[in-house]
C-alpha cells in the first residue's frame, strides 16, 4: 500500500502514526547506541531514512543529525496537534 494510500485510509490517524513513529525512532536509537560499542567503524549505522515528496523518495543514513531532525519532526506536529506522546 502506497503513503497517499494508508492517509486515506478510514482507520488511519495521524496521532497514531506520530506516536508509532515515536516509538520505532526510540527503539531504532537504542539498538544503535548498544551497537556503537561493538565496533570502531560505521558499520552501526545500518539504519536509513526515506523521505517520499512528490513520489520521489530520498533516503539517508539514519545518523546523530538525522535522528535529532527526525525527533524534531516528531516533537513539532506532536505539540502543534496537541498529541499526547508517552
Amino acid at each position: 500500500m502506497s503513503a497517499k494510500n494508508r492517509v486515506q485510509h478510514p482507520d488511519y490517524t495521524e496521532e497514531a502514526t506520530i506516536v508509532d513513529l515515536h516509538n520505532t525512532a526510540l527503539k531504532t536509537a537504542e539498538e544503535m547506541d548498544s551497537n556503537f560499542d561493538k565496533t570502531s567503524d560505521y558499520a552501526y549505522m545500518e539504519e536509513t531514512i526515506s523521505i517520499i515528496i512528490g513520489g520521489k523518495c530520498f533516503e539517508f543514513i539514519l545518523g546523530g543529525p538525522q535522528m535529532q531532525a527526525l525527533n524534531d519532526f516528531i516533537d513539532t506536529i506532536a505539540e502543534e496537534n496537541g498529541y499526547d506522546i508517552p
